[in-house]
């Protein structure tokens, strides 16, 4: 299943707003609790089947188990402009 940008608005829910214009209140690394609870809400089998098929950012490992996603990549995921180094390998 593709989810066109407009499907992925209506998927988030941030303080701000939901039109991705300004995320300046998220930390920059998100962990996937905040993540799923306050950017997107989905189900944790969803968040991680989109990231194995490329269709959402891969989070940045920090450290020995702990793992979070940076708000630069949710944001251009969220703006439509984001794309899985998969994806710009292949242009």
């Amino acid at each position: 299943m593709q989810y066109g940008s407009s499907e992925k608005s209506e998927k988030l829910t941030t303080s701000a707003n939901q039109s991705g214009d300004n995320f300046a209140t998220l930390p920059a690394f998100i962990r996937e609790k905040q993540l799923r609870k306050e950017f997107i809400q989905i189900g944790h089998a969803t968040l991680w089947d989109w990231v194995a098929k490329h269709k959402f950012p891969a989070p940045t490992k920090l450290s020995s188990g702990v793992t979070a996603w940076k708000r630069s990549d949710l944001v251009a995921w969220a703006n439509g402009s984001w794309q899985s180094a998969q994806t710009a390998a292949a242009s």
